[in-house]
């Protein structure tokens, strides 16, 4: 049986190491469309522990997010083997190298569970078409149809086997909106930057935009600013509880308070429904 692709969570967790003491990173209240479209920026995604209501340095990190200008590329680490608290004193080069190792580590990883079901549905598949030669002949249309349910299987395993791995590559950052109905708040924001995965029913490495953006980081509650060890970060949090929440936050500067959501009006975000 092929096995569902836990990867649909609506809701992420962004969080800076560099660019902090930019304009938009350094308001007494910063908005993340803003800060991720200017200039570059290394992001995290964290997972909630536990119970907590609060991120801080021992939240997992579960994909890296890199943007510049508007731009993004996003690493995965669903395993969480780093925490927040290990990217202290890192360079964003640093950090960058970890999160290629991570995304490299975890699509073998998928390509190496899903390659089991794939075996399994192949051999399942030649079970029958050997048994419909059996019972109707070879020149029976239904037996004709198992040969390219086969022949199918066969080519989807054979290409998972192949598979080779390749590097993200940056595409433009989409952020949407749904308003509170008033015209003039954000109920909701949503970031369009989820990591590359291999589908749990096809088994195919999902590399293009738009299918990859079916997916996204939905985020409503804003806070005030956490302090991680000698770092100040900005966070937003999903609307899930306990373990299903994640956070995006991202390094700010001294003066930065809180975090807010982008307006609907705002240049860098789009009204959805």
């Amino acid at each position: 049986m092929k096995k569902l692709l836990l990867i649909s969570f609506s809701a992420g967790l962004l969080l800076s190491a560099c660019s902090f003491g930019s304009d938009a990173s350094n308001q007494k209240e910063v908005k993340f469309g803003e800060m991720m479209n200017d200039s570059k920026r290394v992001s995290f995604v964290l997972k909630n522990k536990d119970e907590e209501s609060t991120p801080d340095k021992d939240n997992p990190i579960v994909a890296y997010i890199f943007t510049n200008d508007g731009k993004s590329t996003t690493y995965d680490a669903q395993g969480g083997k780093y925490d927040l608290g290990d990217m202290k004193d890192k360079s964003q080069d640093e950090i960058l190298k970890i999160a290629k190792k991570q995304d490299k580590e975890n699509i073998k990883k998928q390509r190496k569970e899903y390659l089991g079901d794939a075996r399994n549905d192949k051999d399942v598949q030649k079970t029958n078409y050997e048994e419909s030669i059996k019972l109707r002949g070879k020149d029976s249309s239904i037996t004709k149809q198992e040969k390219r349910m086969l022949e199918s299987d066969e080519k989807i395993y054979n290409d998972l086997k192949n598979l080779k791995y390749t590097e993200p590559k940056e595409r433009k950052l989409k952020i949407g909106v749904v308003e509170d109905g008033t015209g003039n708040d954000t109920e909701k924001e949503r970031f369009y930057a989820f990591p590359r995965y291999i589908d749990a029913d096809s088994y195919k490495f999902v590399t293009d935009t738009k299918t990859i953006n079916r997916y996204m980081y939905e985020m409503e509650g804003t806070h005030k600013n956490i302090t991680v060890y000698d770092d100040k970060y900005a966070y937003l949090s999903s609307s899930e509880t306990d373990d299903d929440r994640y956070y995006l936050a991202t390094k700010v500067g001294k003066k930065s308070e809180k975090s807010a959501l982008d307006k609907p009006d705002s240049k860098y975000v789009k009204r959805e429904d």
